[in-house]
């Protein structure tokens, strides 16, 4: 079928925003501002564990796939790449249901 060192990149760019989009920066913005003083401590702590396991497990990657092979790392490509897409229609369908809807969404009933 495919040439084994041919293959799509198209889908791996959409899982990096997950880890340190636009979206998680506002979050730990906003979470900072609000928060006590041990929790911002806390807060930054997570920040900092996070980096380090991404950092990890990006370095070991190719030690990873040797391990698992291939096929599998294909297969949870693919996986992975339906579960972002998902993620991805509830994120748009949210945001037109917030457009489109906003009187309902508001008053919590349609109509009045």
């Amino acid at each position: 079928m495919d040439d084994p060192e041919e293959r799509s990149i198209i889908v791996s760019p959409l899982a990096i925003p997950m880890l340190a989009g636009p979206g998680s920066m506002t979050f730990a913005m906003i979470t900072f501002i609000v928060s006590p003083g041990f929790e911002r401590v806390c807060l930054f702590a997570a920040i900092i564990l996070s980096v380090i396991c991404g950092a990890v497990l990006l370095s070991i990657s190719s030690f990873i796939q040797k391990i698992l092979g291939n096929e599998f790392t294909r297969g949870l490509e693919k996986i992975m790449a339906i579960i972002v897409s998902f993620i991805a229609l509830e994120m748009i369908m949210s945001g037109i249901g917030g457009y489109f809807f906003l009187d309902y969404m508001e008053t919590g009933r349609s109509g009045k």
